[in-house]
């Protein structure tokens, strides 16, 4: 089993509704459903189902809010989300963010994931961990390190 980490900024969402970017994504990251769909721009064939999922906040704005904002496991491989195939995905419905503008995903490919738990206001903080890519693949050490800081 692989891990992963997805950064989402949320100075990419929009304001929406009387809320801004931040609220946003705290709203999606925190629907009752605890599913959400995330950008997937590489690894497309190495994404599998039961992989861990983490998600990154990265607010260009606010560095001290990044960090490990959400945890949780992979439930859909990588799809390619197009106007033709929304039904081909568990939850279509969560495929629409309030707050997000599909113009600004950094992909088009949708990874499916089940959020386990939360972090927005504690966010864990992994120095040097080197975050290149819209998903990052984990080492084995990386792992452990983001492990032994959520277990504290």
């Amino acid at each position: 089993m692989s891990a992963w980490i997805w950064t989402g900024n949320p100075d990419r969402w929009k304001a929406q509704h009387g809320t801004d970017g931040y609220k946003a994504m705290w709203s999606y990251l925190h629907h009752e459903s605890n599913y959400v769909y995330w950008a997937t721009t590489a690894f497309y064939d190495e994404v599998k189902v039961d992989d861990v999922a983490y998600i990154w906040r990265a607010q260009s704005s606010f560095s001290d809010k990044n960090g490990i904002v959400a945890v949780g496991v992979v439930k859909e491989e990588p799809l390619e989300y197009t106007a033709e195939n929304k039904s081909k995905f568990m939850h279509p419905e969560r495929l629409d963010a309030a707050g997000w503008d599909e113009e600004r995903a950094t992909s088009r490919w949708k990874t499916g994931i089940l959020i386990q738990s939360r972090r927005w206001n504690s966010p864990i903080h992994i120095p040097n961990l080197m975050l290149r890519q819209s998903i990052n693949a984990l080492s084995d050490e990386q792992r452990r390190r983001i492990e032994a800081a959520l277990s504290k």
